[in-house]
């Protein structure tokens, strides 16, 4: 166990996506080896098992600070997004059997989080963002032209607003991305709990999020509406691509290559992202695979 969480340790220093991806596995299986921890919660000894992993990890955590390796910024994040939320998933795919419920249970600790960094921090990301962005131009100006820097300092302006408004939705996306594919990862290899790809539906008070994100863009909280609605777009985005893999494997399960091709199209056009996410909110209102003709597929 400590060898693993060293590993997931140092490869959350680069990267809390990659972590994730080792982490949700791993933490999903040691709650799997233990399941009196679901059913037992009153005893201390119980909860210490489902514990101690992550109690270990922020350890390691806290000690890499300690050394000057991280900043408290870093180290709390890393802890929050890595530690926490894969503890959370694993906790409620063994409670609740259900991979959607553990995904959005999952990102929980990191969307309180970023909520509040922004809320009390907001300035120091901007300010952090935008001496970023000061850098950078200044680094190039010695390799580009004048008037090609006047239309690179045009594009990174553009950029960097996109960063100081858009930072909670960016940061939340690769979070769960890792939660995610983790997700995936482990119901490969587990052997209890089974996860259909094709049938991926997500609960149905979510919606009440994108309501709610409507709300606040429509009355004058903007850039917090628009930050709640990609956050909750993301989910959709995975079911609106459940119904896409669902059809692909009825329609073309004899031509792989072509299959493929039309589940990685969608990545490299911004639209038909959207269009897959607002087919994941419909499918919550209509579920799109009962018009499959083919028999033993209809729900």
């Amino acid at each position: 166990m400590i060898i693993k969480l060293i590993l997931i340790s140092i490869v959350s220093l680069i990267s809390p996506t990659i972590a994730l991806l080792i982490a949700i596995p791993f933490f999903g299986k040691i709650s799997a080896e233990n399941p009196l921890v679901i059913s037992t919660n009153n005893d201390p000894s119980s909860l210490i098992s489902l514990f101690k992993p992550l109690i270990i990890f922020s350890a390691l955590q806290i000690f890499l600070l300690i050394l000057n390796v991280t900043t408290t910024i870093q180290c709390l994040e890393i802890i929050v997004s890595v530690g926490l939320s894969a503890t959370i998933f694993a906790y409620s795919l063994q409670r609740f059997k259900s991979y959607e419920l553990a995904i959005l249970t999952g990102i929980i600790p990191a969307f309180i989080y970023i909520f509040l960094k922004n809320l009390f921090f907001f300035e120091q990301i901007k300010e952090a963002i935008t001496e970023a962005n000061s850098i950078a131009l200044g680094q190039m100006q010695n390799a580009f032209s004048p008037e090609m820097l006047e239309k690179l300092q045009i594009s990174l302006q553009s950029f960097s607003e996109l960063m100081i408004k858009g930072n909670p939705s960016i940061w939340l996306f690769s979070i769960l991305l890792g939660v995610f594919i983790g997700a995936l990862i482990f119901s490969k290899k587990s052997e209890s709990i089974q996860w259909d790809f094709k049938h991926v539906k997500f609960p149905d008070q979510l919606q009440f999020v994108v309501i709610i994100a409507l709300l606040l863009v429509v009355f004058s909280f903007r850039t917090i509406g628009i930050n709640l609605l990609i956050f909750s777009g993301f989910f959709y985005l995975i079911q609106g691509y459940s119904v896409l893999y669902f059809y692909i494997q009825q329609t073309l399960r004899n031509n792989k290559f072509i299959g493929i091709t039309l589940l990685i199209i969608p990545i490299l056009n911004y639209y038909l992202l959207i269009a897959l996410a607002f087919t994941g909110i419909l499918d919550s209102w209509v579920h799109l695979r009962k018009f499959s003709h083919i028999k033993g597929d209809k729900k």
